[in-house]
């Protein structure tokens, strides 16, 4: 999940207004807004950004459901305790 960002251009530098209407003059591209409903339609867990048990059980892959499920939990363990490092 770390890895889904994009350029840091888009990230520090301010868009440009290219079309007469456009409202996000100033401003920079929500990456953290964006990703949880790419997760979603993509069908990637947005605790992990992994794809979905479902997921990869459609794409005929459920042996690689079954080798990611240790990788999750620790990865959601590991998140949560950053997020409690920097919360607390």
């Amino acid at each position: 999940k770390r890895e889904d960002t994009i350029p840091e251009r888009f990230l520090k530098e301010p868009m440009r207004k290219i079309v007469p209407d456009q409202t996000n003059e100033g401003s920079t591209f929500p990456v953290e807004k964006i990703l949880p409903g790419y997760y979603l339609y993509r069908d990637y867990e947005p605790e992990t950004g992994f794809p979905s048990e479902r997921r990869l059980k459609m794409l005929g892959l459920e042996y690689v459901a079954k080798d990611l499920a240790p990788l999750r939990s620790k990865y959601v363990s590991e998140a949560e305790k950053k997020k409690k490092k920097y919360y607390y």
